[in-house]
């Protein structure tokens, strides 16, 4: 759980949920959850840059769309799957049954 004050529009959250890697991303009024290892070689992509809805992980250049996990460009082969996420009272939940 993290505080929704905490992820500002544009920024990057890399946490864990039931010990899964998460990544957390605020996009154009959207609330949006990844898996945050790369499917390629398992980077953290909450490390990579976002432009737009697009993440780039930082150490092969594949991307991704935050809002869906949908691959953009390889060398990944595969999309990252999606986790469920609310707001609640203030607070950022994820869970991390995969919706795609």
């Amino acid at each position: 759980m993290l505080d929704s004050a905490e992820l500002g529009d544009g920024q990057l959250h890399g946490t864990d949920a039931e010990d899964a890697p998460v990544l957390l991303v605020r996009h154009d009024g959207g609330l949006f959850a990844i898996h945050n290892r790369c499917s390629h070689r398992g980077c953290l992509l909450s490390e990579g840059e976002l432009e737009g809805a697009v993440i780039t992980c930082p150490c092969h250049g594949s991307q991704f769309d935050v809002r869906n996990g949908t691959l953009v460009r390889g060398p990944a082969t595969t999309g990252q799957p999606v986790l469920d996420v609310r707001e609640t009272n203030g607070h950022i939940e994820v869970r991390t049954t995969s919706r795609g």
